[in-house]
Order: structure tokens, then C-alpha cells, then sequence
């Protein structure tokens, strides 16, 4: 199923002329090698885009070899040591080998008799005059060759093209039955590695059989799940493509790359990243509250309203769309989520995920937080190198499929918001949301749907007494002005998990500071937050209750801050 989905995907950009045809692929090549007609050197030219080297252009060449062992190289392109040789002449000699082969199934093969006529000409010393040769034995990156006073390079040759084409089609290699075509088509032996991030710089194998335990009936290598060769090619063209540095149907979510398409062309493909993660751009110059107030607006505009919703007719939309999430795991790549969808069902699951995340901060509704800050509020010093991989797979695939959230997301939160008295916008939005969609799909008895702001007319204990401590907490901070830590610094974790043991103390310490303070609007204000409770305080609380408590200490301390200035009048 991925895989067809996969080669489906290939065609359907193939058709649109933005991908690779057969035998070819796309990649970075740092650095050129001009030579004229007769094949003397010019000089050498550097494609990096930037100081740093980070980019460097892109060009169609021939699809790279597998290097599982011994010496095989590109056709027209490699690295700085099979096309020089310095170390091993042989890599050289298998580089010209192949370029001969192919001059020798050329019916116009000047541009490939150029290129021979340079090794034959080769003069190292030459070569080492030329300003950027210290760079490139330095780099030992990719280089291939350009005609001077040609803008492409040789590997773009029309002829040279058709050639490798054919070629790349007519090998005499064994026939099967391809499980992904259904066809019978030659059979691919050792499929294709992919460049994934955090995988070996070689690439790694989404499908392989690379020791005997592997294979059974006495077939050897790829005949164990006979894949075509053409279908090999198209599927791992697709994820190339899909995970290239400039696309846009990708995210990173901790180790995990995701990547999304539709079965055509589609609004929510082109949209898909924007609604999940905000760009890099965005978050260099924003202050995080300005990126939240903007993003809760773009979200908007795609959504919230009927009338002016930017993708609100995508709601509607039956085009398939599929979401593959992969991971580098040694030397293969893991599945770690695959969901297949349509546009349709993913938007109304995105729509209902930002709704669920609603809360209010200050005076403003913020519904949009991005995945990574998801995840990284989960994580020891908020780094996303420690966030759980499973997890990170979990809540992808409980957003895009409109499920409960996981339950190790509530626990991991908890911990890290105890840990670090941090009790956040993002960590109490998610606590909501987790605990909203858990009261839909559970049911809990006499469970009232967290709202955005805060609710007085909710009178769960857990949730009571979180606004409580946010009122115990305020009182103490006018009764000692300037104070460096709070009862929440002391207390929040115990009073959260462990009520009837720590209240008590509270309470004590509260009527302390209203004495001091002279508050009477605090003293009533407590009153009226205890009343429904009848003097009930719990022993412990779950999971689920100490979720509560944060959101109940979050929405009153956003209710305090908005009425400072009516407080400040009333007493």
C-alpha cells in the first residue's frame, strides 16, 4: 500500500514534469569541472549558494549506484576521489570505464569523447593551480562535468539522457511479478538507500534483506519481496522528492521525518506545513507571543469562519491524501505512521485539534501551537533530542485521525511542568486538549468540557481547587511585594497530586498573608471557590485530576491578571 501509493505519487509529478524520469535523480552538486571540445581543463566552478556551504545547486544526473561493497561508480558524476583517483587509481579507472560504455551506445557522443579526452590529458599539476582546488580535496564533494559556454551541464545532453534511459530500461536481468505493479517487469536485486535526516551519509533501506535469516525458499536479496526495478526507482524518487531541502511536504518531528501528499493536486498539500508548523523565518523574527496572536490568525483565516475560511471548502473534499512518517533505525529506515486519508476528514481532524488547543492567554485566544513546541514542552530542558520518538508518531497520528490524544503526552507534561514550576500556556493548552478529547471519547461521569477561559461554573474539586492555589498564590505575592519564590515553587507538585496532606497547610499560611494584606476580596473570593465542594479534599488525585488542577491554577491566574484593575479599585 505505501509503496503503490508512493509510485502513484511519482507518475502523477512525473506527468507534471517536476520530478526525475527513470534512471535519473535530483541532487546537490557543489562543485563543476569546465573543459572545451577537445577536453582541456578551464577551471573549476563552485555552486555553493552560501559562505557557510550549506546549499549548493541542484542538477538531474544519473540515478547514483548502491556501494554495498567493492569499487562501483556514478556515470558522469561522483566524488572527488572517483573521479581523481588520488588514493585508489581503480575508483578513476571504473569512472572512465562506464563513460566509455555509454559513448559506446551513444549515436552523438561528442560532449562524452570531451570528457575522455580530459582523462587522457589529465595533468594533476594543472589542476592544483586552480583557486578552489584546496576547497574541493578539502570537501571531497560531488563534482561532474560543463561545457564551456554551455549553461547546462553534460549529464543534461538530450542524447545522453535518452541513452541512459534506455539503458536504464532494457537490463537482462531476472522477471517477476512485481507485488506493487502486479506486472511481470524486471526484478529489482538491492533497492535503493535513502538520504533521510539522521540516517548514515550513505543512505539507509527502506526495504532490504541483508543477511541469510532473512531469506526464505531459497531466494537471494530483493527476489524474497520482488519489487520492479521501474517501481523502485519511482518510489524512492517520491520520498526524494518529498524530503528534499526545499520542499514543503515535510516535517521534522524529533527523529521522525513526515511527510504528506495528495492523490492530485491539492490545496491542503500546499497549506499542510503552514497549519502544523510555523516557518523557521517566522520564528527568528517573532517574539513568541506576537508568532502565537499571528498564527492563531492564520489558522482563522483557513478555519474558524464559514464565510471567509481560506480552505473552509477543503472540509468537503474527497481527494485521498496520505501522511507516511519515517525514522533512520542503523542502517534502515522504520515506518513509524502511516495514514491514509482524505482532504476532507485530516482538515476537520487539523480544525478540531486547534480548537481543542484554544485557551486564552492575557485578553487574547491563542489555538495555534506547532507540533515541536508540542513535543518539546515534553522533554528534559525542552530540547527535542530528548522527546520520545514514540510519542512524537502517537500525537501525529491522534491529530490527523481525530483520536484521543496519548496517554503518555499527559504524563510526560505533568512531570516536566512539576519538575520545572513552569506552568505554561503551551503545557496547560494541551492538558485541555488532552482532557476534552478524553472526556468526549470516555465519557466520564459529571465531566464538564474544559472552556478557554476560566468557568465558574465548573465545580470539579481538582479544577476548584487549582483556581484555589492561584488565588492563595496571588494573596501571598501582594502580602510579601517583590517575593523570589512562591507556594507554587514549594508546593504545586504536592498540593496538585497529594491535596488533603498539603491544603491544610495552605490554609494556614493564606490567612497569614490576608491579615497582612488586608485583602477582603481574596478572603470572599476563596469562599465562593470553595462553597460547592462542601470541605471535601481528596486524598490523591489521578493523572487525569492533576490535569485539571493546572488548568484551574491557569485560568484563575488569567482571570486575576485581567481584572488587576478592578481589584485594585474595589479594595
Amino acid at each position: 500500500m505505501i509503496l503503490q501509493e508512493l509510485v502513484k505519487y511519482y507518475e502523477r509529478k512525473l506527468e507534471e514534469r517536476e520530478i526525475a524520469r527513470e534512471g535519473f535523480e535530483t541532487k546537490e552538486i557543489p562543485y563543476l569541472i569546465e573543459i572545451d571540445e577537445e577536453g582541456n581543463f578551464i577551471r573549476f566552478i563552485s555552486t555553493w549558494q552560501d559562505e557557510k556551504k550549506k546549499r549548493a545547486s541542484s542538477y538531474t544526473i544519473p540515478k547514483a549506484v548502491i556501494r554495498s561493497r567493492g569499487i562501483e561508480a556514478n556515470l558522469l558524476w561522483d566524488n572527488f576521489e572517483y573521479i581523481f583517483g588520488l588514493e585508489k587509481k581503480e575508483k578513476q579507472k571504473d569512472f572512465i570505464r562506464k563513460i566509455q560504455d555509454l559513448e559506446s551506445k551513444s549515436e552523438e557522443s561528442s560532449s562524452l569523447t570531451s570528457i575522455l579526452n580530459f582523462f587522457s590529458k589529465l595533468k594533476m599539476p594543472e589542476l592544483k593551480k586552480d583557486p578552489l582546488w584546496a576547497e574541493i580535496e578539502e570537501d571531497k564533494h560531488y563534482l561532474t562535468f560543463k561545457l564551456q559556454g554551455q549553461n547546462e551541464i553534460i549529464c543534461s545532453d538530450k542524447t545522453i539522457v535518452q541513452t541512459i534511459s534506455q539503458n536504464a530500461s532494457d537490463d537482462e536481468v531476472e522477471k517477476g511479478i512485481c507485488l506493487v505493479s502486479g506486472k511481470t517487469n524486471p526484478i529489482e536485486r538491492l533497492h535503493s538507500k535513502i538520504s533521510l535526516t539522521g540516517a548514515n551519509t550513505s543512505g539507509a533501506n527502506l526495504v532490504s534483506f541483508n543477511l541469510d535469516a532473512f531469506e526464505s525458499y531459497g531466494k537471494k536479496q530483493g527476489s524474497n519481496a520482488p519489487t520492479s526495478k521501474y517501481a523502485n526507482f519511482a518510489y524512492g524518487t517520491s520520498i526524494s522528492s518529498l524530503t528534499s531541502k526545499d520542499s514543503r511536504q515535510k516535517i521534522l518531528i524529533g527523529n521522525t521525518t513526515m511527510m504528506f501528499w495528495s492523490e492530485t493536486k491539492n490545496e491542503l498539500e500546499d497549506e499542510f506545513l503552514s497549519l502544523l508548523k510555523p516557518s523557521d523565518e517566522d520564528q527568528k523574527k517573532d517574539s513568541k507571543r506576537k508568532q502565537e496572536a499571528r498564527s492563531n490568525q492564520t489558522i482563522k483565516e483557513h478555519f474558524v469562519s464559514p464565510f471567509t475560511g481560506k480552505l473552509q471548502h477543503l472540509l468537503n473534499d474527497g481527494t485521498k491524501f496520505f501522511i507516511l512518517g519515517l525514522a533512520p533505525n542503523a542502517a534502515r529506515i522504520s515506518v513509524r505512521f502511516w495514514y491514509p486519508s482524505t482532504v476532507g476528514e485530516i482538515s476537520k481532524n487539523i480544525n478540531q485539534h486547534f480548537t481543542d488547543l484554544k485557551l486564552e492567554i492575557y485578553n487574547i485566544e491563542s489555538g495555534f501551537i506547532s507540533l515541536n513546541r508540542i513535543l518539546s514542552s515534553t522533554a528534559i530542558q525542552g530540547k527535542m533530542e530528548n522527546v520520545s520518538p514514540l510519542l512524537s508518531g502517537k500525537l501525529v497520528t491522534s491529530i490527523i485521525s481525530g483520536s484521543e490524544y496519548p496517554r503518555t503526552l499527559l504524563s510526560s507534561i505533568l512531570i516536566r511542568l512539576k519538575a520545572e514550576k513552569e506552568i505554561s500556556f503551551v503545557r496547560v493548552s494541551v492538558l485541555k486538549a488532552i482532557l476534552n478529547r478524553k472526556g468526549r471519547f470516555e465519557k466520564f461521569k459529571n465531566y464538564k468540557e474544559l472552556t478557554t477561559s476560566m468557568d465558574e461554573e465548573n465545580i470539579n474539586v481538582a479544577y476548584r481547587l487549582g483556581r484555589l492555589f492561584a488565588v492563595m498564590e496571588r494573596l501571598q505575592e501582594r502580602a510579601n511585594p517583590g517575593i523570589n519564590a512562591t507556594i507554587r515553587d514549594r508546593y504545586f507538585s504536592s498540593a496538585s497530586s497529594r491535596p488533603a496532606t498539603v491544603f491544610p497547610v495552605l490554609f494556614n499560611l493564606s490567612m497569614h498573608h490576608a491579615s497582612k494584606s488586608g485583602s477582603v476580596w481574596f478572603e470572599k473570593l476563596k469562599g465562593e471557590i470553595l462553597a460547592p465542594l462542601s470541605g471535601r479534599i481528596p486524598n490523591t488525585f489521578s493523572l487525569e485530576e492533576q490535569g485539571l488542577f493546572a488548568v484551574g491554577y491557569y485560568h484563575q491566574r488569567n482571570e486575576l491578571f485581567k481584572k488587576k484593575e478592578e481589584l485594585s479599585q474595589g479594595e
